[in-house]
């Protein structure tokens, strides 16, 4: 069991040091961090997050209770973590890349590859679900919240409609919006189109990987914080927890579905929680990029934890 979440790992870990090299040695030059973080972040992620949810299946009693229990897990733990950096004296900017880093996963790059191996193709359908929540709601959510971090000193009415008007012009919850309509109209992507969509958006995580490993080589770094720590038992421990609390008071959810909800809340934290904490400041970037490496790094052991008990 664990080499397979280690063999799920290794591709990760690999990006992150290419990019980490590629930092050190300046082989893309001073703007090559921005301009392929800028790339990610407006053109790949949107179109990933666009393909993943227009192709799913959004009736049905299940798909319901599934969302009950990612959301439950994943927002309680958001709000948890947010509100202790705001008690610790974080900024509302920085604590938001905070508690997206506890509680958003990263499904469609470490998760689905294990959850493949282990269960079979069946585990489509609910890392599907997932995959789709996170993106819309999850990471939609982050880019409210950091939307009027930005914008709340200019009062609470004018700060809101500044930032929703930042977040409606976001690639990134436009194409959701479109994924989401796509699929409730039942509307095919034609063959070409689809092959298209799939490659681009399939640029996303090692794009984001080895961005991440390009921002890690230009930081000198004496010590992990404590924040990243926590990050880590939030993100490893507590969401996995509070999930497998929500599906237990879910009695109609089918229990397949209600151990992949778990597994995917056990996940390390996403790429794209990195993305958005450029908006944050520099602080903001190195927790977000330490939290990324260090809960896939314990990962490597919980996950094997996990998929014994489940």
């Amino acid at each position: 069991m664990f080499s397979i979440v280690l063999s799920a790992l290794l591709p990760v870990f690999s990006l992150i040091a290419l990019g980490f090299a590629m930092g050190r040695r300046n082989l893309l030059g001073e703007h090559g961090f921005p301009v392929l973080n800028r790339f990610v972040i407006t053109i790949t992620l949107p179109v990933l997050t666009f393909r993943q949810l227009a192709r799913i299946e959004l009736a049905g009693g299940v798909m319901a209770q599934m969302s009950v229990a990612v959301l439950g897990g994943a927002l309680g733990i958001y709000a948890l973590a947010f509100a202790l950096e705001r008690l610790l004296g974080r900024s509302r900017a920085d604590a938001n890349i905070v508690g997206l880093g506890s509680g958003y996963g990263n499904i469609g790059f470490v998760g689905l590859p294990i959850m493949l191996i282990v269960y079979g193709p069946a585990v489509m359908a609910p890392a599907a679900v997932g995959i789709a929540l996170n993106a819309a709601i999850v990471f939609g959510i982050g880019i409210l919240v950091g939307q009027l971090a930005l914008h709340g000193e200019m009062g609470l009415r004018a700060g809101v409609l500044v930032a929703l008007r930042s977040v409606m012009r976001s690639p990134l919850i436009l194409s959701a919006f479109l994924g989401v309509v796509w699929a409730a109209l039942r509307l095919p992507i034609p063959a070409v189109a689809d092959k298209f969509l799939d490659l681009l958006g399939s640029a996303t995580a090692p794009c984001a990987l080895v961005a991440i490993g390009l921002f890690t080589a230009q930081q000198k770094l004496a010590h992990i914080e404590p924040v990243v720590w926590r990050i880590v038992v939030f993100k490893l421990v507590a969401q996995p927890l509070l999930t497998a609390l929500i599906v237990w008071f879910l009695p109609g959810l089918p229990p397949f579905w209600g151990k992949m909800a778990i597994l995917m809340a056990g996940l390390p934290a996403g790429t794209s929680s990195f993305l958005l904490a450029g908006g944050a400041g520099r602080w903001a970037q190195q927790t977000s990029s330490l939290a990324i490496v260090m809960t896939t790094t314990c990962a490597a052991l919980s996950l094997a934890v996990m998929l014994l008990l489940l």
